[in-house]
């Protein structure tokens, strides 16, 4: 049931985006493409990663239809091609990499780029110490007020 309403709003997503795409979006196929990474597949994503849905094939045959569509490709086009023409894995693959991701996010709790900052050991050859002094001090100023 649920991925029956997704993909119903998958497809009135594709519409709207192939519409600008043919009337005012001038063919451009690399902003149609920003739109569907943007819009569409949030939709088809969502949720998804803390339950990894069964059947795919049906998003999968919406991304296809989208990118095929937009670069006027045949049906006998493969679908591994388009996807590498414009950059994009398959559905089941995005899904996969966001549910490591919430993984990792749950079990190592690294929150920005500023812990990474502070471990980082490496000191640039340079000829005022100061500024790195500063600037350490800095960072760590900032981690003892979050």
């Amino acid at each position: 049931m649920h991925t029956k309403h997704v993909v119903a709003n998958a497809q009135k997503s594709i519409g709207a985006i192939l519409k600008i795409f043919w009337t005012r979006g001038g063919r451009n196929v690399i902003a149609a493409n920003r739109l569907y990474l943007v819009k569409v597949l949030p939709q088809m994503t969502y949720g998804a990663a803390h339950s990894i849905p069964v059947n795919l094939a049906a998003l999968e045959k919406q991304q296809s239809k989208f990118l095929r569509a937009i670069l006027w490709l045949p049906t006998s086009a493969s679908n591994a091609a388009i996807r590498l023409e414009t950059g994009q894995v398959t559905v089941e693959a995005r899904i996969w990499i966001m549910a490591i991701m919430y993984w990792l996010k749950l079990n190592h709790d690294t929150t920005g780029l500023l812990p990474l900052t502070l471990q980082d050991t490496y000191a640039p050859p340079a000829e005022d110490t100061g500024t790195q002094v500063r600037v350490l001090w800095i960072f760590t100023t900032l981690s003892v007020v979050n």
